[in-house]
This record gives C-alpha cells, structure tokens and sequence, in this order.
C-alpha cells in the first residue's frame, strides 16, 4: 500500500487512509485539485511477492491475485466500494490499475500489460 501510496505522492496526488481496516472497501483515498474542481479517487491494492506456480509446477509469464473481499469473501469489489484497483507485484515493481468491473475474483496479468509507476497521475 505504501509503495502505491509514494506513487501517487509523487505524480500530484495528496493521499490518505480510511479510519476503519477493512470496512471502508478501499486502501487509499488519493485527492487532488485540477482547476477549481476536486478529484478523488478511492483505491482498492493488492500485492504479491511474485508469480505462482502454474498447474504444472512451473513458474508461468503471468501474476496471480486474489482480488476477493477478504479470506472470507466469495465477492469482488464494485464501484460503489472504490474507483481502481491497483495490483503491485512487488518482486519486479510492476503495477496494474484496473476499473473494479473489470476484475473476477482473481486477477492474472501478464507482466507485458504493467503501467509504469508515472501512468498514476493519469487515474
């Protein structure tokens, strides 16, 4: 979280976190001001160490998250419950960010379709 955090510190943003761990259906509330109109964005992050092991126990081109609501969830996040979802894959410091529609309860991309750190001023 903080890694997304510095990130979006340092492309313009002003960030901050909710007062409840888990409620709030976000991480990270990023502000900030463009003209005379406000901008928010409430983000969702997931992270992984590094790619899984695929079924046939090789390591596979492709990241794997779990985008579920907790370990007790069996649901994904909507946009009533934040605006992105940042994945980190802190292994080789690539990062995705992804409208909550477009996310299943797991998330596999490929380290080819990363953003770099910079695309975060354009969220």
């Amino acid at each position: 979280m903080a890694k997304v955090a510095a990130g979006l510190l340092s492309s313009g943003w002003h960030v901050a976190w909710p007062m409840e761990d888990g409620g709030a259906g976000y991480d990270l509330l990023a502000h900030r001001r463009n003209g005379k109109a406000h901008e928010y964005r409430r983000i969702q992050v997931k992270t992984t160490t590094g790619p899984k092991l695929n079924r046939s126990g090789s390591r596979g081109p492709c990241y794997k998250f779990s985008s579920s609501r907790g370990s007790a969830y069996k649901a994904t996040y909507s946009d009533r419950q934040c605006d992105l979802v940042a994945f980190v894959a802190m292994d080789r410091d690539l990062l995705w960010v992804v409208p909550p529609q477009k996310v299943g309860l797991t998330f596999n991309p490929h380290p080819k379709t990363s953003l770099p750190w910079d695309a975060l001023s354009d969220i």
